[in-house]
């Protein structure tokens, strides 16, 4: 991961959610977003849907994985 931009919400968030898993392939919506670009060559991609922000991200520390991302924590937006 090279960056996350993060700002405050207007309005209170849902704080339901769902978790999407992508240490062992891609894991992204079929439509909308980048969905057609391949933004990180070469590495899985996880991502939320439109209609979701970003919670919070989850690394493995497994053995010769280095410290990636594995999981995001998506949360509907409405």
């Amino acid at each position: 991961m090279a960056a996350l931009l993060c700002a405050p919400a207007a309005d209170s968030l849902p704080t339901t959610g769902r978790t999407v898993w992508f240490g062992r392939g891609d894991n992204r919506p079929a439509t909308g977003g980048s969905t057609g670009s391949d933004w990180a060559p070469g590495y899985y991609k996880g991502q939320c849907a439109d209609d979701e922000y970003l919670a919070g991200v989850a690394y493995t520390w497994k053995w010769n994985h280095g410290g990636v991302p594995d999981a995001l924590l998506c949360r509907p937006l409405g």
